[in-house]
């Protein structure tokens, strides 16, 4: 059986740095903008019209399903894990200090894109359009923040730098379609969650899902060591 690449990647700090400092300004300008966010009145609440939304977006207006919220949670506190089980591998196991690094970069870029593409947006909850939730819910500030969806781009980040990491390290590997196969389906289920909970738009998954499974695969690539 043909022997798995061992130390694929490199770290630099010319290219993580700027990363860093990226992710950190974003993180910073998104928070500032979150805390100064003006909330929706009860005129403009009652003046949504969910006729206004269109293709497939219009499928997820009236849907609060409280259980698919709490099972999107689940999966995305659990998504966390998908890189660490790489280190059950031994060769991943003997760069765990790699892993970790990369695990820290992809969550953090992750959650600066996410956070600051909501707060340049603002685009509203599906949940905003049904006039028999509460006010106090609909006016939160969190109600503008649903596109795009960090459920969706974070368990799919995570799940598909996984994918990548094991096959590198693992090129030969039987498992290969089923551990990519576990990152395609874990975080579209997440993000299918988000929408029947009425917290996301079918559009906001999509582009979550896309965003973060590009973070996850291209941070560990753009580390990858030529290798005869």
């Amino acid at each position: 059986m043909a022997q798995p690449i061992e130390n694929p990647y490199f770290i630099k700090g010319g290219l993580d740095i700027p990363l860093a400092l990226g992710s950190g300004l974003a993180v910073f300008i998104s928070a500032k903008k979150f805390k100064n966010k003006p909330f929706l009145n009860t005129d403009e609440l009652d003046a949504l019209d969910p006729t206004t939304l269109r293709g497939i977006d219009a499928w997820a207006v009236r849907r609060n399903s409280i259980k698919a919220q709490q099972v999107s949670d689940i999966l995305l506190i659990t998504s966390p894990v998908a890189p660490l089980l790489l280190l059950a591998d031994k060769d991943a196991r003997s760069h765990a200090g790699q892993v970790g690094f990369f695990f820290l970069e992809v969550g953090f870029i992750n959650y600066s894109l996410t956070a600051l593409t909501k707060e340049l947006v603002r685009r509203k909850r599906p949940y905003l359009y049904d006039r028999e939730l509460p006010y106090e819910l609909r006016q939160s500030p969190a109600a503008t923040s649903s596109f795009y969806s960090g459920h969706a781009s974070l368990s799919a980040g995570y799940y598909f730098m996984a994918a990548k990491m094991f096959s590198d390290f693992n090129p030969d590997s039987k498992l290969r379609p089923f551990v990519w196969g576990t990152a395609a389906i874990v975080p579209a289920l997440t993000g299918m969650l988000r929408v029947r909970g009425g917290k996301h738009y079918p559009t906001d998954v999509i582009v979550g899902y896309l965003v973060g499974a590009a973070v996850g695969i291209l941070i560990p690539q753009i580390h990858k060591r030529k290798l005869n």
